[in-house]
């Protein structure tokens, strides 16, 4: 049982061209005369997991920062929210074009803070300059 925990290194040196292989090499080995032959096990470790990053924000908590840009209008912020869930990313920017336009998207909070919010929840994933080229205000 305590083979299976362990990583077999074998190390074969010949001359300058050193051969190493990582196993359990069964049966015979041969080697030039003269060869080194180093053999050694060391104990088998689990791969470590990398931390997850920072969980994404919650729909309510990414709501709470859309509302000083909707002008705190709970409702208008709550449908954008929901239409641009799987939304491609001309079909957002778009969007906040034509809200901007009638007025329910404060045009001076269209570019950045808005891009900030979206692209951390992961709900746009293009650039800052690509947002700000298609959002006309």
């Amino acid at each position: 049982m305590e083979e299976e925990n362990k990583q077999i290194h074998n190390h074969f040196e010949a001359g300058s061209q050193p051969q190493i292989f990582q196993g359990n090499i069964s049966g015979a080995i041969f080697a030039m005369p003269g060869a080194v032959v180093n053999q050694y096990a060391t104990p088998v470790t689990e791969p470590q997991i990398a931390a997850e990053p920072p969980s994404a924000l919650t729909d309510a908590e990414v709501l709470d920062k859309l509302l000083p840009l909707f002008y705190s209008n709970r409702a208008i912020a709550q449908q954008f929210l929901e239409s641009i869930h799987n939304a491609k990313g001309p079909q957002i920017t778009e969007l906040v074009n034509n809200l901007v336009k009638e007025r329910k998207l404060s045009s001076l909070s269209c570019h950045r803070d808005l891009w900030k919010i979206l692209y951390d929840h992961g709900l746009y994933h293009a650039t800052e300059s690509n947002w700000n080229r298609q959002i006309r205000f």
